[in-house]
């Protein structure tokens, strides 16, 4: 009994000592002594199909590249003929689907082309791939002992399918993650600004983007991130929630002179409720500046200047005065971004160039209607809200703005304006 076993263990050891110089002869046969050929029109549309979102690992039939030339043939083999409803009858009266059949001679086909790969050739014969190799080679003798005769049939048929049921790579994965600098559209957001702010260092660049959200509230976005091309290299973001009816908003560009209390640093200052100091944005260029600006007052600057002003206050007998940036508002929120809708595609900028102070005559000097359907099919004409004139300045020590009323007499220069 003893000699028996040890003989019986010899023998599987053996077996298994062998099996990979087995499986390295049995994969170098002829491909048609494996498998059927596969027909010369399949054959043809099989090849053309390889040029449709090819993986970045092929670069032609002789490196067919393995890794993903398996992930092709599970893929197909899996919606082949052996998931068929047909194969589950033993009555042999249904046959598979076109496009099940088309499957499984795809797997064929490609299990060719890994086979005849030269990179499979550079493996070891017990290599992973070899042995997975070997496993879909005996699924696939199975599957066309079984249907062989089908196929023959209906190979003009199948033929006649859609390019889509012939292309031989899974299309690429679309990442469903959401990206930091996109709306919470659980929150009822919708981007309106994405601007670049100064950074404190050039291997870091530092952007903003702000959210509006409903009930008259802002998300202030920003992130610094590797000052590189390509990859996701934000270090660091951080979110504030602005409700503009509470949160003081104070444009230290406008301090005259300009940046005399913050030099280089501060274009504006976010004094949050309950904060002991507020948040600091500086833009790279003014057009951002304005767009922050109307983003967080619902207003367009279309006018600013440097001026003198003087107050007449008639009922005290007095008088006050100084210097100061004078600024024309149109009434106009910056509208939300819908890259599909902008004619420069996706990377266009949120602001216009008609919407920046630059566009100072436009809005200023001409008329503009706009109109509005009622819903008895009437319509009306409705003009825009007069602009506003704001004074920034300071007034013992602290910045300060006037708004200039609509009642309003000049006297000298255009630097010099009097209330009575």
């Amino acid at each position: 009994m003893d000699f028996d076993t040890n003989a019986t263990v010899r023998a599987i050891h053996d077996n298994v000592e062998n099996l990979p110089a087995r499986i390295y002869r049995r994969l170098n046969q002829g491909p048609d002594e494996l498998l059927p050929p596969v027909p010369p029109v399949l054959d043809q549309r099989y090849r053309q199909a390889l040029e449709i979102e090819p993986p970045q690992a092929y670069y032609g039939l002789e490196h067919f590249p393995l890794a993903e030339g398996l992930d092709a043939l599970i893929t197909a083999y899996e919606s082949s003929t052996v998931k068929s409803p047909a194969a589950r009858s033993s009555l042999r009266i249904w046959t598979p689907s076109m496009e099940e059949m088309n499957n499984l001679i795809k797997a064929r086909w490609i299990f060719d082309r890994v086979r005849e790969s030269v990179l499979l050739r550079s493996c070891s014969p017990n290599s992973v791939w070899a042995c997975a190799l070997e496993a879909a080679l005996k699924n696939l003798q199975d599957e066309y002992g079984r249907w062989q005769q089908v196929l023959e049939q209906n190979t003009q048929a199948i033929a006649a399918l859609n390019p889509e049921f012939f292309r031989i790579w899974s299309p690429p994965e679309i990442s469903l993650m959401q990206l930091i600098t996109d709306p919470d559209k659980s929150q009822g957001e919708e981007k309106v600004l994405e601007a670049r702010l100064q950074s404190s260092s050039v291997q870091f660049k530092k952007d903003v983007v702000v959210f509006i959200r409903p009930g008259n509230e802002l998300r202030i976005l920003t992130y610094t991130s590797l000052n590189i091309s390509g990859g996701d290299t934000t270090t660091h973001d951080e979110n504030k929630v602005l409700n503009v009816h509470s949160a003081q908003i104070i444009p230290r560009y406008a301090l005259p002179p300009y940046g005399q209390n913050l030099p280089d640093t501060c274009d504006f200052e976010l004094c949050f409720p309950g904060a002991s100091s507020g948040d600091l944005y500086r833009f790279l260029n003014e057009d951002d500046r304005y767009a922050f600006q109307q983003v967080l007052l619902g207003y367009k600057v279309v006018f600013q200047d440097t001026c003198n002003w003087q107050l007449h206050m008639s009922r005290f007998q007095g008088k006050m005065g100084g210097t100061g940036i004078v600024q024309i508002f149109q009434a106009k929120p910056l509208q939300p971004s819908n890259p599909t809708q902008m004619n420069g595609g996706p990377d266009s900028h949120a602001l216009n160039r008609s919407d920046t102070i630059f566009s100072q005559g436009s809005m200023l000097t001409t008329s503009t209607q706009f109109y509005t359907l009622r819903s008895n099919g009437s319509v009306i004409a409705e003009y825009p809200h007069a602009p506003l004139i704001v004074i920034f300045t300071k007034i013992d020590g602290q910045l300060t703005f006037l708004r200039v009323p609509s009642k309003l007499t000049c006297s000298g220069s255009r630097e010099s304006a009097h209330q009575n």
